[in-house]
């Protein structure tokens, strides 16, 4: 498989997931959807990276883990650059919303 066909799809998708964490205007709303849907998306998507890193490293799956797990810190960092958005190790409530 040729390189780019390997790698491509892992590094779209880490292009989406930074596309998405440079929106301030991603707001869930309040109560349980607020609090569960940033949860699940983020779980999707860093489960879906993993399988996608997995997939153009074969035999590798603690590689893949590691790229997932240290994009999803870099993403965590960019994010507390962008107005509006913060960076926490669990994603539960926005600081728009107030929540501490």
């Amino acid at each position: 498989m040729a390189a780019i066909g390997r790698f491509g799809p892992p590094v779209a998708l880490m292009a989406v997931i930074y596309a998405l964490s440079s929106r301030s205007d991603l707001d869930p709303g309040d109560g349980l959807r607020g609090d569960v849907l940033p949860v699940l998306a983020h779980l999707g998507l860093y489960a879906l990276l993993f399988a996608l890193t997995w997939r153009a490293v074969p035999r590798r799956p603690a590689l893949a883990a590691a790229v997932a797990l240290l994009y999803g810190v870099s993403d965590e960092l960019h994010q507390s650059t962008v107005p509006g958005r913060d960076a926490t190790a669990v994603d539960w409530r926005s600081t728009r919303r107030g929540s501490p």
